[in-house]
């Protein structure tokens, strides 16, 4: 199951460097897992201070000095922040918001 390898994970990495809103920081986020993702701009506009950022052109050895420094620290507050952020977009409010749009175009 997704959750428990969620709740085994001690860091979610996203090294992408082409993504729009990847549902997989949202998720990690709510499962109290910190993240490291590539500084696109839809990320950061999405996420801002709420995960770590690596720029695309970084090399390895900053990357690997990146995800040792996130390892090493204290991450309490940083979940706790997470887990509050992805709380303002459950299935059930993401669902609301298209079927209200969906109406508003259908009878428009």
């Amino acid at each position: 199951m997704l959750s428990v390898t969620f709740e085994n994970a001690n860091l979610m990495i996203l090294p992408s460097l082409s993504e729009e809103m990847p549902l997989s920081i949202m998720e990690s986020l709510a499962a109290g897992v910190p993240v490291l993702a590539t500084s696109l701009p839809t990320i950061k506009s999405a996420y801002k201070n709420k995960i770590n950022y690596i720029d695309e052109e970084d090399s390895i050895e900053i990357l690997t000095r990146e995800i040792l420094k996130i390892s090493k620290r204290d991450n309490r507050i940083n979940i706790e922040n997470g887990r509050k952020f992805a709380k303002n977009y459950s299935w059930s409010k993401n669902f609301k918001t298209i079927k209200e749009i969906y109406t508003k175009m259908v009878f428009k």
